[in-house]
């Protein structure tokens, strides 16, 4: 009777641990395809004209170089990934810049980004759009999803600089 309670416990437990062991599974892989779509961003924004980086992924599609709504845009999809369903986008990706464009402002307040910070190097925080003038750029990448066990999520933050040449 003893051995037949010890050996129910423990198939209860192995089954309970093959059982948490699948759902995590699920979730490590959602979590994965998050972290790998923000490190692409981040190398596609790379890949870019430093000078363009602003105007091309803040949220106002105003001052897209070209015709408006021709740049990528703050809002990206990941395939596999469902959006929020409180998200009004219903886009899981979304790139945080330190304002929402068309100003680049230094005095914006934003802690995720460092904000307030010297944008343009003249080491003065002001409220001047520095859009065509910035030397860094803060960025967070952010990915949100409803995956099986709820709402997850999953950041990156860099800063983008550009590198000045010596003098000869």
């Amino acid at each position: 009777m003893i051995s037949v309670a010890v050996l129910t416990v423990s198939t209860f437990m192995v089954t309970s641990t093959l059982v948490s062991a699948a759902q995590h599974r699920g979730t490590k892989l959602e979590a994965a395809m998050a972290a790998e779509a923000a490190r692409n961003v981040i190398e596609q924004m790379h890949s870019e004209d430093f000078t363009k980086l602003f105007v091309r992924y803040n949220e106002t599609p105003l001052d897209d170089p070209g015709t408006p709504a021709s740049a990528p845009g703050c809002h990206f999809d990941v395939p596999g990934l469902k959006p929020l369903t409180a998200d009004a986008d219903q886009h899981v990706g979304r790139i945080l810049m330190p304002s929402p464009g068309p100003e680049l402002i230094e005095s914006t307040t934003n802690k995720d980004l460092g904000m307030p910070r010297d944008l343009n190097g003249d080491a003065i925080i002001d409220d001047v759009n520095h859009a065509s003038n910035y030397v860094v750029l803060p960025v967070t990448v952010r990915v949100e999803w409803m995956s099986e066990n709820g709402p997850r999520n999953f950041q990156l933050s860099t800063m983008f600089a550009k590198l000045l040449k010596a003098p000869k």
